[in-house]
């Protein structure tokens, strides 16, 4: 049997992924193609579990490494329990947020750089095996805050609520990652959804075909980005 593919959508809060991953569901959904769309923390009934307490109020008083350890527990049991599974019997697997979330918020976020050895050991151990392919939305971070600041009355967390001082670090960590690990692509958010839905879907489509890494490590160098079309370019 042929093995599936891990695609992750993921980014800042206020970059317009969660109406992505919709966009995703109605398009494969009409066309008759079945994927296993999930999200992190959570996935499975135990790691929803962990999830509640993660994303709960009281939640943000806790130290960052005990915070990077309860995503890794919830990772694990998410990618063992029905990632992996999923993948290996050929099926396309999209999973809202995963491990480059946890890189920008814990780390990144509460400006914790001491734990990144943690971390690259915690995702090695995790995803032995697996590749995820990483599909990043990012907007201006203005532009987020407006977007988040429309929400009211919605379910926020404290992530949502941060200052602008941790959301421009929760970016640059998203940054960061894309740089170092891979394969990934950074996509421009800030426009017509359907125009960023028809580039999300070219990028799952060549992580489906198997021509996103090279692709992808065509758009990755440099340490600065610029626009082209829909994606978002190193210099």
């Amino acid at each position: 049997m042929e093995e599936g593919t891990y695609v992750v959508v993921d980014g800042p809060d206020g970059a317009g992924k969660g109406t992505q991953i919709l966009l995703l569901q109605e398009y494969y959904k009409n066309k008759g193609i079945p994927v296993v769309f999930t999200r992190e923390p959570g996935g499975t009934p135990r790691a929803e579990e962990i999830r509640a307490l993660l994303l709960s109020s009281g939640f943000g008083g806790i130290d960052p490494f005990a915070q990077l350890l309860l995503f890794f527990a919830a990772r694990q049991e998410h990618v063992e329990k029905l990632v992996r599974p999923k993948v290996a019997e050929g099926e396309l697997v999209i999973s809202d947020r995963a491990d480059p979330s946890t890189y920008a918020y814990q780390i990144f976020g509460h400006d914790r750089q001491d734990l990144f050895p943690d971390f690259r050991r915690l995702r090695e151990r995790v995803y032995h095996g697996l590749t995820p392919h990483y599909i990043f939305l990012f907007v201006p971070t203005d532009i987020a805050m407006e977007r988040l600041a429309r929400r009211k009355g919605q379910d926020l967390t404290h992530f949502d609520q941060a200052d602008r001082a941790w959301k421009e670090r929760v970016r640059e960590g998203y940054i960061r990652f894309a740089k170092v690990f891979g394969p990934s692509v950074i996509i421009d958010g800030n426009r017509d959804p359907i125009y960023v839905h028809a580039d999300v879907l070219k990028w799952v489509e060549a992580a489906r075909d198997g021509s996103f890494r090279a692709k992808a490590e065509r758009l990755n160098h440099g340490p600065h980005l610029r626009s082209q079309g829909g994606d978002l370019l190193f210099d």
